[in-house]
């Protein structure tokens, strides 16, 4: 369809019918669309907007709505999620439905999500999960990304209930209704003895550390003993964690220390505290570097059936079981990856249909290959932590006949010599010509003379079901001199709505034939080579004159 057009499909009335009752058949049905380029989808607005400040984040009175150029359809495979950010790192806080409704579409979470006062989020909708209604995979759009700051703050509930009171009137009854204390005369632990309770004493106050020394820290050196990084802790359900930020990168073997005395081991007054200091040791690798690898078929490119996929690298190839999948038209295909037996250098992605048979199917066919499927050796054997991987790759082929190559004829023919040019008639090898976008420029001795359109001719204007593949385009020229008519790729599209080659057409109106033309046209400036087009510096070749071809040496 062109853009901007608008379109209309018309059902007649009496076209559909119940099958146990003929009598009651449809009415007139109309549907009315408006031509699109085959373009990604283009988002227009967002509510809340980027950058705004929001407290909460739910599937009810307030998800994420999205509004775009056209209607939209959502993919099979659409992903979006809402993202806190810290710092340089980033944590995933839950996956978003993705809902549509013409040309808008809703990004919501399954549970209520609040965004907290002061913390940086943002809502990511991935690449390729909507197309417009056409479902072309050319329609898909880009990745889009919302920031927003949280304001939500925790409300905390206050009661004038008296939970517990004790005036402290009985101070024997009162200290065990609050605590074990020294002089309870049980015997006390051993992390308790090193910082001063024995059985018998009265209560005193303590100090659990004398000072404030370096001693006292979470951190973390390299194998030369050099203090690389300190680290804060805190509790998790059965235990604790360790977090260094930034985190370490830097390659190499890496001791993390905790000092003596800084957590404890156990609940309630059972619980002890590391009398010692603990070390582990990591090792740092150097992250995956990405392998270069090509494909046969070639990416892009148009195939009879999607059956075996060679992945071929300049190093050997080492797979993982990491699924691998192709869609189509909302069809999932799973793909198996094999390494090759004689040549490791070569890698195979095998996809079949439910008869087990190569994919003979037409249309087009996605294929997601994520990150870290296969690797070299060494990326292999370092249980891919290093070496070189696969980055995330998406292959595209079209499963059909290989498309034909489009030619044309032109009335008069090109390269003719007239004696004044009115109407130039050009016919296409399609079933059909439309025109789309862009305007068709003529020259005269290579300077633009006008624009103009072409005119599909019909038998029949008005039959609606007619095709051509022909159209005229007026030039009107009765001047003496050289004629060029630039056709622009995409000005005409064929029958599936593909783009139609450029073409160039040159004419010699009243000027003489022969080699004069060729240097007539070098002298101001303008030369034409074999397919008619003009080229910027004249150089010895053959050239076309007068419909024959002319030697300039």
């Amino acid at each position: 369809m062109k853009a901007g057009e608008k379109y209309t499909v018309e059902i007649p009335a009496g076209t559909v019918a119940l099958t146990k009752n003929t009598d009651k058949q449809n009415d007139i049905i109309t549907i009315n669309y408006v031509g699109r380029e085959n373009v990604p989808v283009k988002m227009q607005s967002a509510f809340p907007e980027n950058n705004a400040e929001i407290a909460r984040f739910d599937n009810t009175s307030n998800p994420v709505i999205l509004t775009f150029d056209t209607n939209i359809s959502v993919s099979d495979n659409a992903k979006a999620s809402l993202v806190q950010l810290d710092g340089e790192n980033e944590k995933t806080i839950c996956s978003l439905s993705v809902l549509s409704n013409e040309n808008q579409v809703a990004l919501m979470p399954a549970a209520s999500q609040y965004l907290y006062k002061g913390s940086q989020y943002k809502v990511v909708l991935e690449a390729g999960s909507l197309t417009d209604v056409s479902g072309s995979s050319k329609s898909a759009n880009e990745q889009i990304v919302l920031n927003y700051t949280g304001t939500y703050e925790r409300q905390i509930s206050t009661s004038d209930a008296t939970l517990f009171s004790d005036n402290f009137s009985t101070p024997d009854q009162s200290y065990k209704n609050f605590m074990r204390y020294e002089g309870d005369h049980n015997t006390p632990t051993a992390a308790m003895k090193k910082i001063g309770f024995d059985k018998d004493n009265t209560p005193w106050l303590f100090k659990a550390k004398d000072n404030n020394d370096s001693k006292n820290y979470f951190a973390a050196s390299t194998e030369k003993n050099e203090k690389v990084a300190t680290a804060t802790c805190g509790d998790i359900e059965g235990g604790m964690y360790i977090k260094f930020s930034p985190a370490i990168t830097e390659p190499g073997t890496h001791t993390v220390h905790i000092d003596d005395y800084v957590y404890f081991v156990g609940t309630g007054f059972n619980a002890a505290q590391n009398e010692n200091p603990v070390e582990f040791k990591y090792t740092v690798v150097a992250a995956p570097e990405e392998l270069q690898f090509t494909t046969d078929p070639e990416n892009e490119s148009t195939i009879t059936s999607l059956g075996e996929i060679v992945i071929m690298s300049d190093k050997d190839i080492y797979g993982t079981t990491t699924p691998i999948q192709a869609y189509c038209d909302r069809q999932v295909f799973n793909g198996t990856l094999t390494m090759g037996d004689v040549n490791r250098r070569e890698a195979y992605i095998e996809f079949t249909d439910a008869a087990g048979e190569p994919i003979t199917a037409e249309g087009e066919y996605r294929i997601e290959i994520p990150a870290g499927v296969f690797g070299n050796k060494a990326w292999y054997d370092s249980d891919c932590l290093s070496g070189a991987c696969n980055a995330a790759t998406t292959l595209y082929y079209t499963v059909g006949k290989e498309a034909t190559e489009i030619t044309y004829t032109a009335d008069p023919a090109n390269g003719s010599k007239v004696d004044a040019l009115g109407t130039v008639t050009i016919d296409y090898n399609t079933t059909s010509i439309m025109a789309s976008s862009g305007q068709i420029v003529i020259y005269k001795d290579g300077k633009e003379l006008k624009k103009v359109e072409a005119e599909v001719v019909y038998k029949d204007p008005n039959d609606f079901n007619e095709v051509s593949h022909k159209a005229t385009v007026a030039v009107n020229a009765t001047e003496k001199g050289v004629y060029t008519i630039e056709i622009p790729e995409g000005y005409f599209v064929d029958e599936n709505g593909d783009n139609i080659p450029a073409v160039t057409l040159t004419y010699y109106v009243g000027v003489a034939s022969g080699i004069q033309n060729i240097n007539a046209a070098i002298a101001n400036g303008t030369v034409y080579n074999l397919n008619g087009v003009k080229v910027n510096k004249a150089t010895k070749g053959i050239f076309i004159v007068n419909g024959k071809k002319v030697a300039k040496k």
